[in-house]
């Protein structure tokens, strides 16, 4: 079965991380739809980026394929 998995671009000038700090691509594991637009938003408003697996075995194919 096809795995569903969202990346969010990094966020449009939204806001740039506190303290000139660079921005972060995180991995959120969530299997709930409503927590991982939560996450993925408010990673957003720090100025981070999000990617998001549903499950563990999807966040250890992505983490396979790039880095976090």
């Amino acid at each position: 079965p096809a795995q569903n998995s969202t990346r969010a671009p990094f966020p449009g000038r939204a806001g740039a991380p506190a303290g000139g700090r660079r921005a972060l691509r995180v991995l959120v594991v969530e299997d709930n739809a409503v927590n991982q637009k939560v996450a993925v938003r408010h990673l957003e408003k720090l100025g981070h980026a999000a990617d998001v697996a549903e499950h563990g075995a999807r966040a250890l194919e992505m983490l396979a394929l790039q880095r976090y």
